[in-house]
């Protein structure tokens, strides 16, 4: 199959999505998409340009760069706080296609199974969840840390402590974007770090440090010079504050906040059965498979242990977000390849169809429900 021809397709059909819930005969009115576009714009309204003060203000100081993208993007079409917050995404969409890509390609040295990772970020629960909820902060924070874990990868990979830096310095990014997303991932990365270190393989150990290290200087540079919430403070202030996040009384009201999230929440943008049975599959293969390096498998499942334990202890109305945070579109991708190599060429073309329906039907339907 011609995989670069179709990663373009993606890249396109990213745009016309992002363009989808403001086309005319789902929104002729352009009435904003999204439950966070009205704390953006006024933000936007209430700074008036001043740089500055996106690294000050509260809220904003928590997530300067989205501000500096918006407001950059604001000042170049001559936008209104508002239309800027709506168009982007025009930006932000392709940009996240484009790292679920580079990171599933990197973290499986396959190029088709970078395609099919872009192709189930794409039209998978993650968009559908963004899409209503405008988490800017966190999906700009996500393809920063898809980027920089795909440097990580590499670098590990070849034992250059060029590309580790490199993937430090990018993901580091995300500390000034969505500190909790940054937290999250460099908690997995930090697990995964230790277990190479239980298992005494010094070198990846020593590699790994060029990838936490720009990342905890800039959070604590964050914290304690510009007196903003950064990732380190923001996981303290989860169990620290008056109503924790995570807290051992938040089981008892686990299975109904299970219901809801996956059955309810965001107009059902979570609720994808398909979805999800590709990504049990792709999570039992990539636990027993052994296609994968060390390190790469060590991270990704650290990240899913992590999370898992975290799930039963979180207030109901995170987990969404623990779920938002989570690689689900390489898994996705694993899931469906484990599936592909076992079919007949009919088989796969049935495969194919159903799978592209079901999702195009999933994600065109949530995404015209907004309005």
């Amino acid at each position: 199959m011609r995989w670069p021809f179709q990663l373009a397709l993606l890249l396109a059909l990213s745009v016309f999505l992002a363009f989808y819930p403001y086309s005319w005969g789902v929104n002729s009115g352009l009435i904003p998409v999204g439950v966070d576009v009205i704390y953006y714009a006024s933000a936007l309204h209430e700074v008036k340009g001043d740089l500055a003060q996106y690294f000050f203000k509260p809220w904003c100081n928590e997530r300067p760069l989205i501000f500096l993208l918006i407001e950059s993007l604001r000042m170049t079409l001559g936008l209104s706080e508002v239309d800027a917050v709506k168009f982007v995404v025009f930006i932000l969409d392709p940009l996240f296609v484009l790292s679920c890509f580079v990171l599933a390609w990197r973290a499986a040295e396959d190029f088709e199974m970078g395609v099919l990772g872009a192709l189930f970020g794409l039209l998978g629960v993650q968009f559908t969840c963004f899409t209503y909820c405008y988490y800017l902060a966190n999906l700009l924070a996500l393809i920063e840390l898809n980027f920089a874990l795909a440097l990580f990868f590499d670098g590990l990979r070849r034992g250059s402590w060029r590309l580790c830096l490199a993937g430090g310095l990018t993901g580091s990014l995300a500390t000034f974007t969505h500190p909790w997303t940054w937290i999250f991932y460099y908690a997995a990365v930090a697990a995964s770090t230790l277990w190479a270190l239980r298992g005494r393989d010094w070198f990846s150990f020593r590699l790994t440090a060029f990838m936490l290290m720009p990342g905890l200087v800039l959070d604590a540079f964050k914290t304690f010079g510009l007196g903003a919430l950064g990732g380190v403070s923001s996981a303290v202030l989860t169990v620290a504050h008056p109503r924790p996040a995570f807290a051992p009384l938040h089981v008892f009201e686990f299975w109904s906040g299970m219901i809801f999230t996956f059955r309810l929440l965001y107009g059902g943008a979570l609720a994808c059965l398909v979805y999800w049975i590709l990504i049990l599959i792709g999570v039992h293969r990539l636990a027993v498979g052994q296609a994968f390096s060390p390190y790469v498998k060590r991270f990704f499942l650290s990240l899913l242990v992590f999370t898992c334990i975290l799930f039963p202890f979180s207030a109901s109305h995170i987990y969404s977000r623990l779920v938002f945070d989570l690689p689900l579109f390489f898994l996705a991708a694993l899931g469906f390849k484990f599936l592909g190599e076992r079919a007949s060429r009919f088989e796969l073309y049935v495969l194919w169809f159903f799978l592209l329906t079901v999702l195009a039907v999933f994600v065109m339907g949530r995404l015209a429900n907004l309005v």
